[in-house]
């Protein structure tokens, strides 16, 4: 089982990581001082401290890796078309709309810098049958 967890996790950074580089998502200074604090703040230690910890470690480049995809996955949600969602001054008062949200300046045009990709399910789903189309729709687990 948990290898199995591994397998998907692997696969989900695989798709994630090609996502971001067809996405051309960029990690920046401002991008790793941010996980850094969002780090510090929850293990309740200097942001200092966090930065040392993972140059002892080595573990910048997973912590890269995490941040391109975390942005991936902004971007995705940025460009989705999302149907029957709370009202945007439901999530302003939540703090969970852009300020471009709250003052109405979205003109639909986000979906349109964003090229065509597979989600994240096809393309695991893609990765798990070896490409092939021989999708068991019915529910009866035969081949």
């Amino acid at each position: 089982q948990a290898e199995e967890q591994a397998r998907s996790t692997v696969k989900a950074q695989l798709v994630l990581d090609a996502l971001a580089n067809q996405l051309d998502v960029d990690v920046e200074t401002a991008d790793i001082e941010a996980e850094i604090n969002r780090h510090a703040q929850s293990n309740n230690m200097p942001p200092q401290q966090i930065a040392s910890i993972i140059q002892q470690q080595g573990s910048l480049p997973a912590l890269l890796g995490d941040i391109l995809r975390r942005k991936a996955i902004d971007e995705i949600i940025k460009a989705a078309d999302v149907d029957g969602g709370p009202a945007d001054e439901v999530l302003a008062e939540l703090g969970l709309a852009d300020q471009d949200d709250e003052e109405g300046a979205d003109d639909g045009s986000a979906a349109e810098d964003v090229p065509a990709v597979e989600t994240p399910a096809q393309a695991a789903g893609d990765a798990t049958d070896g490409g092939d189309s021989d999708d068991d729709t019915d529910g009866d687990d035969e081949k």
